[in-house]
Formats: C-alpha cells, sequence, structure tokens
C-alpha cells in the first residue's frame, strides 16, 4: 500500500508506510486519526498534538514510534476491555521521542532467544515524559524495558519522567519490567530537584522467569503499588539469580540510587530446585545501589529472604511487613554469603582482598568486604515460619570490616518486631544472627547487640490469611496489624505524613511504627 502524507494544521502527521495507511475517519471526535488491523505503521518526526484510536484486531509489525518530539502523541484502543481491544503481537518501540501516550492496547513479541529479541514494549534513546497505561503485555522474551535490553546495538538509556502505570505483565521469559543503562536521572542530577526518573505504579506482574521489576545501575526510579507474584521461575534459562524486585549495578559508579520501593506486594519469588543461590528474593537492593529506600511493603513466601541487603550502602529499609519466607526446601540453614543464606531480612556482603577496585569482583570470586554499611533496617514487622531461619540474619561481612576488624560498619539494625512461629524463647531458633556465632532469643540482648532500643520480640496479631491461596495476602489485608503491640517503634520525624499500604495516614493517632499496615480499631 502507497505511503499517506497528510498535513492538519497546526502539525504535521506523517506515516511512513510499511504496507500500513492511516485514514482520516469521523467516527470519534476526539480521534485525530484511525489505525485498522493488517496494517503495520512507523511514526516519525512528527510534531503537535494528536490522538489516534486504533480498531480491534491483531497487527503483527512492530508498532515504531521515532523522533516524535515537540507534541503529545496519544495512541489508544477503542476499548477497555482486554478481550476487545487491539493487539500489538509485533511488539512496540518508542526512540528518541518525548510525550507519546500508549493505552488500552494488547502488545507481545514471539519468544525468542533472550540475548537478541527486544522487548515487547521497548523505549529508549533518550525518550522521556512517556506514558505506558492500562496495557497487557504477555507471552514474550522480555516485557517493558526503559532503556536497556536494546539488543540491535541503537538503544540506549532514556530520560526522565517516563511512567508505566496500571499495566498487566505476565508469562515473560525474562523480567517483567526493566529500568537499565543508566536510563532515569542523570549521576550528576538531582533527586531533589526533579520529580522522578522513572515512575513504575499500580502494575500486576506474575510468572516473570526472571526479576518482577528491575532496575539496573538507574537513579531516581519509583516503584510504588505494584503487585509482583510468581516470578524467577524460568525453566528456559539457567538457575537462579533472580528476585521480585531487584536492585543491581555491576560497578560501584553511583548510578544505582535515590530510588524508591514503597507500598508494594510481593510474594512467589522462586528459585530453581538446587541451586541454593542467595537469590530468589522477594525485595533485593543488591550490588553498589546506595541511598536507596524501601518502605510500607508486604513481603512473603518466597524461595529466599523477603528483603535483601547485599554490598550496598546508606539504604532505608522501614514499615515492611515480612513473613513466611525463606521457603526453598533445600536451601541451607546455616548463612554464607557465597552459597546459601536464610532469613526473613539479610545483610551481608562479600569478603574482598582488593577494597580499592570499583568493579563487580564479586562475580570474578574476589568480592568486595565491608562494602555493606551505614544501612538502616527498623520498624519492620518480621515473621519466620521456617524453623532454624532467623528473623534478621546480619552476616559478619556486614557487621565488622575483615580488612580492618576495629571498624563497626555501622549497619543500624532495630528497632524491630520479631518473631519466629511457635518458638518464643526457643534457642535453636534464633531472633536474630547477628556476625559470627552470635544468635539472640532476648530483646534486650538484641538491643544490647545492635546498640539501638526498643526491639520487641512477640508474636503479632494479625489478620489472619489461608495458607492455601497466597494471594488471599493481598486480597484480604492479611498481616495487617490488629493489636497494639506491647511497644510502638521509633519515630522518625521525616515520615509523620506517609501513608501505609492501604492508604492510612501511618501515625493517624496509633503511635505505632512496626509494618506495613494496621488497624486498631477492632
Amino acid at each position: 500500500m502507497k505511503s499517506n502524507f497528510r498535513a492538519f494544521a497546526p502539525y504535521v502527521f506523517a506515516a511512513i508506510s510499511l504496507g500500513f495507511s492511516v485514514d482520516s475517519l469521523a467516527e470519534s471526535s476526539a480521534c485525530t486519526d484511525w489505525i485498522r488491523p493488517g496494517m503495520s505503521l512507523d511514526f516519525q518526526k512528527n510534531k503537535g498534538d494528536i490522538e489516534i484510536c486504533v480498531e480491534s484486531g491483531n497487527y503483527d509489525q512492530q508498532l515504531s514510534i521515532q523522533g516524535l518530539r515537540g507534541g503529545k502523541v496519544k495512541i489508544r484502543s477503542q476499548y477497555d476491555d482486554p478481550l476487545l481491544r487491539a493487539n500489538f503481537r509485533g511488539g512496540v518501540l518508542i526512540r528518541n521521542s518525548s510525550g507519546i501516550t500508549l493505552s488500552n492496547v494488547n502488545v507481545s513479541r514471539p519468544k525468542g532467544n533472550p540475548a537478541t529479541d527486544p522487548a515487547a514494549i521497548l523505549i529508549d534513546q533518550g525518550s522521556e515524559n512517556n506514558i505506558i497505561d492500562n496495557v497487557m503485555v504477555r507471552d514474550s522474551t522480555h516485557g517493558i524495558a526503559i532503556g536497556g535490553e536494546a539488543y540491535d546495538g541503537q538503544g540506549g538509556p532514556s530520560g526522565a519522567g517516563n511512567i508505566i502505570q496500571n499495566s498487566r505483565v505476565e508469562r515473560i521469559t525474562l523480567n517483567g519490567i526493566t529500568v537499565g543503562n543508566g536510563s532515569g536521572l542523570p549521576v550528576n542530577a538531582s533527586h531533589l530537584t526533579a520529580p522522578f526518573g522513572t515512575h513504575i505504579s499500580k502494575n500486576t506482574i506474575t510468572d516473570s522467569g526472571g526479576h518482577g521489576i528491575d532496575v539496573d545501575a538507574s537513579r531516581g526510579v519509583r516503584i510504588v503499588d505494584n503487585v509482583i507474584s510468581s516470578t524467577g521461575n524460568t525453566k528456559e534459562l539457567s538457575p537462579g539469580g533472580y528476585s521480585g524486585i531487584h536492585l543491581y549495578s555491576a560497578a560501584d559508579s553511583g548510578s544505582c540510587s535515590s530510588n524508591q520501593v514503597f507500598y508494594n506486594y510481593v510474594w512467589g519469588t522462586g528459585s530453581i530446585p538446587g541451586a541454593k543461590g542467595t537469590d530468589g528474593n522477594g525485595i533485593q537492593i543488591d550490588n553498589f545501589c546506595d541511598d536507596n529506600a524501601v518502605g510500607y511493603n508486604v513481603v512473603w513466601n518466597n524461595a529466599g529472604a523477603g528483603i535483601a541487603i547485599f554490598n550496598a550502602a546508606r539504604n532505608q529499609v522501614y514499615s515492611n511487613t515480612v513473613a513466611f519466607n525463606s521457603q526453598q526446601p533445600d536451601r541451607a540453614t546455616t548463612f554464607d554469603p557465597r552459597s546459601s543464606a536464610v532469613g526473613e531480612i539479610i545483610l551481608s556482603a562479600c569478603v574482598d582482598r582488593n577494597p580499592d577496585s570499583r568493579v563487580n569482583e564479586c562475580a570474578e570470586g574476589r568480592p568486595h568486604d565491608g562494602r555493606t554499611q551505614n544501612n538502616m533496617v527498623y520498624n519492620n514487622i518480621v515473621f519466620s515460619s521456617v524453623q532454624k531461619a532467623p528473623a534478621i540474619n546480619v552476616h559478619e561481612t556486614a557487621v565488622r570490616n575483615e580488612l580492618d576488624p576495629t571498624r563497626d560498619l555501622m549497619n543500624k539494625v532495630g528497632p524491630n518486631m520479631l518473631s519466629t512461629a511457635g518458638s518464643i524463647g526457643d534457642p535453636a531458633w534464633p531472633q536474630l544472627v547477628y556476625g559470627k556465632n552470635s544468635s539472640f532469643i532476648v530483646d534486650q540482648d538484641i538491643d544490647k547487640a545492635t546498640g539501638t532500643s526498643g526491639n520487641l520480640i512477640e508474636i503479632p496479631f494479625v489478620v489472619g490469611y489461608d495458607a492455601r491461596n497466597l494471594e488471599s495476602v493481598y486480597l484480604n489485608n492479611s498481616f495487617q496489624l490488629a493489636r497494639r503491640p506491647s511497644k510502638i517503634g521509633e519515630f522518625f520525624d521525616e515520615r509523620k505524613y506517609w501513608r501505609d499500604i492501604i492508604g492510612q495516614n501511618s501515625l493517624s493517632g496509633s503511635s505505632v511504627y512496626f509494618g506495613a499496615y494496621y488497624n486498631l480499631k477492632k
């Protein structure tokens, strides 16, 4: 079909044909143009504000949007119902563009080689201020990627202001959503003056073989109000290495910082049986990711830890509810940061013999010593249901620098509300493991060991959940505090206006600071 070029004041719209044309129709007064099935679309050098409606049906070639700046371009299906709306089965590319909104469509790509396949939706090359809203992405090698995963050699990081929201991502070979290769805020930009680098909110991610959400060497990413389940279970790749939400950098460059992980539900992260790796965690703050915040999340029934901090500094982990993790049955019950790890919340580092290096020697067998320092873990409810798996496990590499044993690594662990199922006072099931050969079952001893006050060992009175239906925690607000504990946690004034995971003001007359949510009216 020949190319069609039309001018509409005050903008110029160019449809570069790949067997496709855009017809100017009057079906909807809100629509500038319509896209119809059997056609492919390539937008280039578009200017001005336009709204294009997409008719239901299958579109087998890629929707390509490149070089569009200077206006707002909305592309949407005419239906909200995923069963009725348009299916882009060749994927979507947004490159070097801004002001694009893609909504109410289904997107997929045929599964292929993870090393060469682009994401089903790929936003790259400096693209900024784009919105992916109410989109269904499924049955693809990679889900949605901002920066990263641009394997055609033309890709690159993207700028600030990209939003992925209200969408569902499922049955993906690797990661559900990826923000990678320096996307978001530049290293020299302040997260205090920019609203965010990338905003990922109100999405549902399930059955991704890799990470649910992966932030790779990117800054200023906000991960808020997402529901992530049954990730990390791939059988198409080598086992291990995945978390529900994962922050990671390959180098100590300051590129993984100022990220926020708030109000998410994470459960069912897997790790291939027999792998005995340190992954399969609910939320992991991984290599060289510093100055991030993780708060008001509910994390349960993951193969590994609920929350893990590894080779990372100055992170804050507070007011989370972390329960019934370390579920991988063949995972060892001793803590070794190079092989197996158990615990609801764990902190560890590698043992480095060359601490001046700024490369990822962890992967090379010469890991960093003392890299996990100055983190704060407080006001969490931490409940272990796996025998001999402590509520909190702080490895010796997160307590002292081996090269300088006199230097405390200043990780603040406490106050927290700790419990191990049916074993209060049982020395075989410690509440806290803190350094080499040091385990504690009494809250006063935990206060002394950690240098904090107000730690509480007490079985929390919470809304129950159905162990046969893991989703019931999310559906029924299970693990929600329903009775005031005997201590109140630690007050930080800068948190006073923050809501809990179900939208309550976290300090609204309750004086309770433990956990992600609570209802003390019962």
